[in-house]
């Protein structure tokens, strides 16, 4: 992960190796996809190996409106509806 703070809006990296990534609202967290070919297995994998999961502290990103996830080969000026996730993580 990067934080990239001195531009005018915060963007928040998840690494340097391409990797399909979505949000998984019932869980509230990012997850990319190193492996795996069979996306409905997803959330089932996803909520046994959270309990195990070793935290720890990373970057701090405070939002105060909805995210965008895209990939980063497109400027934010190129991303078009099909191409991008928003994600609502204000509440």
């Amino acid at each position: 992960m990067g934080d990239f703070s001195r531009r005018a809006v915060d963007p928040l990296v998840l690494g340097d190796m391409p990797a399909r990534t979505t949000f998984l609202p019932q869980f509230n967290v990012l997850v990319r996809e190193i492996a795996g070919d069979d996306e409905a297995e997803l959330p089932d994998l996803v909520a046994g190996l959270l309990p195990n999961v070793d935290w720890v502290p990373g970057p701090i990103w405070n939002v105060a409106e909805p995210v965008i996830l895209f990939d980063s080969v497109y400027d934010s000026t190129e991303i078009e509806n099909e191409e991008h996730l928003r994600i609502d993580l204000v509440s």
